[in-house]
Order: structure tokens, then C-alpha cells, then sequence
């Protein structure tokens, strides 16, 4: 085989090609320095995957839209973590010795009835009801009589000793938070804006606990609510009706399976949702409950100011496989027919560079 001389070689290294190659190594050294820096910048124990995960799609749209401007004044002291766990969702079913263990944990003398996917027990006013192939749960029985006075810290007792009997084994049910509302019907008559409002526990005809999970201290929401109004165990106790409605699902995690990623800076955030660009918003009417508004109620918010900002988790496993942590900002709004509002925004708190792309 004959070999190339000299003045071919040369002529194959025209100064195109030499420029090209000068280019690529150049191009070459740049990403391995970032590559070493951005490795260097990295805390022990992040585990970051580039295009890895789906940016969360909560289940519920709220109908409300942006408002028109927003203006962002969060505390000084507010510490929000830069970093964040994301953990693989897991399937919310329950197996069928798991759920008649509820039924006796419930005190449930009876056997149960089954329906498809769905174990029932009834026994005297007592009803529990649970889709063993979706995970969700629903428990009524009587309310006692010391509850009748609808008092915020016992009914938060109560409605967590239901919550550790129904979900036995989950520990992310260990240091909750609780949320509780007293409401009673409006007076004279039902609002176009809702038939119930908020009022004193002295009032109340009905108290809302709804019960979030949480994972290292911070709380999870959804599946059908991504704005942490609603939980995902709710607790209704009825004053009038000497009864207790509780409604939830299984939350299931793998924590064993889990990635450790960089969050979007707080200021960055703050821009996204000043230039209104938030995932979704809501506004709630002063004095009105999440989720009493009727829907083609007229709630479109003007102006806001967000005063409070929190990292949740977003829980949905479909389409999502990932638990993933949002941005969660609240704040204030006046809407278009004068009354005072709450509003509440959220975003993706990941950092997009680890997000797919669409």
C-alpha cells in the first residue's frame, strides 16, 4: 500500500480545515471546563440527569387567568432550599389483606362486599369504601359529641388518628400539616359566588381539615389540586348532621429511587411569575372557600402582590413518573368587580436544563 507524501497531506490540510479543527478544539476545551466547573460547583450527593424528567402537568386547570400586572415582596428572611430530591411515583393500589387490615383497624365486625375493584364495609352507621386498583379511600361514621364544638386542634387529632388507621405503614403521614376551615350557609341566601362562607368555630355548621402528607418536612399536594388548598386526605365534619366524611388516597413513593437536583433560583422564579408566566393561578374571593366558588363566577384577578413563596411537592402519578418539587407563591389580588382576593401561582422549581424537552 503506498503511503501519502508530504505535499498530499498538505494539500489535505487546506487552511479550511485547518480553521475547522481549530474551531473544534476550541469548542472541545470550553465544555470540558464548564463540565469540570459545573462538577466542582456540585455539592456531594447531587445526582443530576440532564433531560431526564417531565416537566409536572398537574391533573386540574384552574379556569382563572394571570393577572395583569404582579408585583413580588417575599420576606428577607425567607430560606428556600436550592437543591431538591425528586423520587419515581409508584402505583397507588391496595392489596386486597391490606385493605380488610383497614377494615379492622376501623373496627369493622362485618365481611366485606366486593364490587369490581371496589371492597366495601357497612356496618351500622359506619361505612368505608376502597378501590383497591386506584388507592382511593372514603370512611364515614358518626361524629362524637365532644367534637360537636368543631374545636380546630381536636378535630385535627381526630382526623389524623383516622388518617394513621386507614394508611398504617405510610411514613408520610408522620409529621402532617393540617389545614382548617369553619364554615356555615350564607345568610339570608346562597351567593352567586357560593352557598357557604368562612366563619368563627362558635358559628360553624361544617369544618374542612384537609391533611397533607409531607417527605423531609415538606408537603405534598395534588393530585387534582396543585395549588395546596386541597389535600390529599379531606375531613369533613357536619355540626348538624352528627357526622364525619373523610375522603383520601394512598400516596405511594419509592424513596429508595431517588435523584438529587439543582433548583431554578428564587429570583428566577420571581420573574417568571412577575412577567406572568406561572404554570397556573387562582384567585379566591375574600371570605369564600377553596373550591365553593361556582364555576362562571366572575373571580378574573387585576393586580398582585405575592407575599409568601413555598417549594411543595407535586403528587400526579399520570402523566408524571416523577415527584417533583413546584414553586407555591400566594399573595393578594383585587378582582374585576372590586372585591378583595387571595391568589396563588406555581411554577416548576426544577431547574429546565433537566427537564425534557417538548
Amino acid at each position: 500500500m503506498d503511503v501519502p507524501g508530504r505535499l498530499t497531506i498538505k494539500r489535505f490540510l487546506t487552511g479550511k480545515t485547518l480553521l475547522f479543527l481549530l474551531l473544534a478544539t476550541i469548542i472541545t476545551l470550553v465544555i470540558g471546563v464548564r463540565l469540570v466547573k459545573r462538577q466542582q460547583e456540585q455539592r456531594p450527593g447531587i445526582k443530576p440527569t440532564f433531560g431526564e424528567l417531565l416537566a409536572p402537568l398537574p391533573a386540574y386547570k384552574s379556569p382563572h387567568p394571570n393577572p395583569q400586572t404582579s408585583k413580588i415582596e417575599l420576606p428577607p428572611a425567607l430560606n428556600l432550599p436550592e437543591t431538591a430530591v425528586v423520587y419515581r411515583q409508584g402505583i397507588r393500589s391496595i392489596e386486597d389483606q391490606r385493605a380488610r387490615q383497614i377494615g379492622q383497624a376501623l373496627r369493622m365486625g362485618v365481611q366485606p362486599q366486593i364490587f369490581g375493584n371496589t371492597m366495601v364495609f357497612q356496618q351500622e352507621a359506619k361505612f368505608l369504601s376502597l378501590n383497591l386498583k386506584t388507592g382511593d379511600v372514603s370512611y364515614s361514621e358518626p361524629l362524637p359529641e365532644y367534637l360537636k364544638t368543631l374545636s380546630q386542634p381536636a378535630l385535627e387529632d381526630y382526623a389524623l388518628l383516622l388518617i394513621k388507621q386507614l394508611f398504617p405503614d405510610s411514613t408520610f403521614w408522620e409529621n402532617p400539616v393540617m389545614q382548617t376551615q369553619h364554615l356555615a350557609t350564607r345568610e339570608p341566601e346562597p351567593s352567586p359566588h357560593g352557598d357557604l362562607q368562612l366563619v368563627p368555630p362558635e358559628s360553624a355548621q361544617l369544618a374542612i381539615v384537609e391533611a397533607f402528607p409531607t417527605i423531609n418536612g415538606t408537603r405534598i399536594v395534588g393530585p387534582k389540586d396543585p395549588f395546596g388548598q386541597r389535600g390529599i386526605v379531606t375531613a369533613k365534619f357536619l355540626k348538624n348532621d352528627g357526622l364525619i366524611s373523610l375522603n383520601g388516597a394512598v400516596v405511594a413513593i419509592d424513596i429508595s429511587n431517588t435523584g438529587t437536583y439543582p433548583l431554578k433560583s428564587l429570583p428566577l422564579a420571581q420573574q417568571e411569575i412577575g412577567a406572568g408566566r406561572a404554570l397556573f393561578t387562582t384567585a379566591i374571593p375574600a371570605g369564600t372557600s377553596y373550591g365553593q366558588v361556582e364555576p362562571g363566577a366572575d373571580i378574573t384577578p387585576t393586580s398582585a402582590e405575592y407575599t409568601e413563596a413555598e417549594v411543595v411537592y407535586y403528587y400526579n402519578p399520570d402523566p408524571n413518573t416523577f415527584l417533583q418539587p413546584m414553586y407555591l407563591f400566594t399573595g393578594k389580588t383585587t378582582l374585576t368587580d372590586g372585591r378583595p382576593a387571595t391568589i396563588i401561582a406555581i411554577l416548576p422549581a426544577i431547574d429546565p436544563q433537566f427537564l425534557k424537552q417538548p
